[in-house]
């Protein structure tokens, strides 16, 4: 959102199609599950991450 209101953009993250909020809310869910059951932070962290950027990369195709 920084980056939009310095450059005068639109704000992204409010804008349909972008779904940060969501992408951020299944990485939290993943990590708080997978810390739950004992993962290594590690490995819980690399899960997140791909997590993020398939619900990233299905929001915008």
């Amino acid at each position: 959102m920084l980056r939009d209101v310095t450059l005068n953009w639109p704000i992204s993250f409010l804008q349909v199609g972008t779904l940060y909020a969501v992408a951020a809310g299944a990485a939290a869910g993943t990590l708080f599950l997978l810390a739950e059951l004992g993962t290594p932070t590690s490995i819980a962290g690399l899960v997140c991450v791909a997590a993020t950027t398939t619900v990233r990369l299905a929001a915008i195709s």
